[in-house]
């Protein structure tokens, strides 16, 4: 990474054109083992490389949005009581919202397995 510093008054001229890196997102629609919305339930939204995470709620229609994330590999936990998924390896690109196959339908937590987008 370089620093540039100006001083009040001076313009820069690049040569190439200067880009930051943009926030992407993670979206979906949850649902209960009755097929109810899963309203309230809790994602947490991780990125190990980054030690990063985000909690966030479902709403009342069982829909979420993670948004803001760095660019890179995600893992989700969703819970709800008893019910819970795990899903590994959602790829968030920049300015690009990804979403989750609809519904994702919890489990039972003993029957719960991880689960790859």
């Amino acid at each position: 990474m370089q620093v540039i510093e100006l001083t009040e008054g001076a313009n820069l001229k690049l040569d190439q054109p200067m880009r930051l890196a943009q926030a992407g997102s993670i979206s979906g629609r949850v649902v209960d083992l009755s097929g109810h919305p899963a309203a309230k339930a809790s994602v947490s939204v991780s990125k190990s490389a980054l030690q990063f995470s985000v909690r966030l709620t479902i709403d009342d229609n069982g829909n979420f949005q993670a948004a803001s994330l760095p660019p890179g590999e995600y893992s989700l936990y969703i819970s709800l009581h008893d019910q819970t998924i795990s899903i590994q390896g959602v790829e968030v690109q920049p300015g690009v919202e990804t979403k989750l196959p609809d519904p994702v339908q919890l489990k039972p937590f003993n029957q719960a397995e991880p689960a790859t987008d």
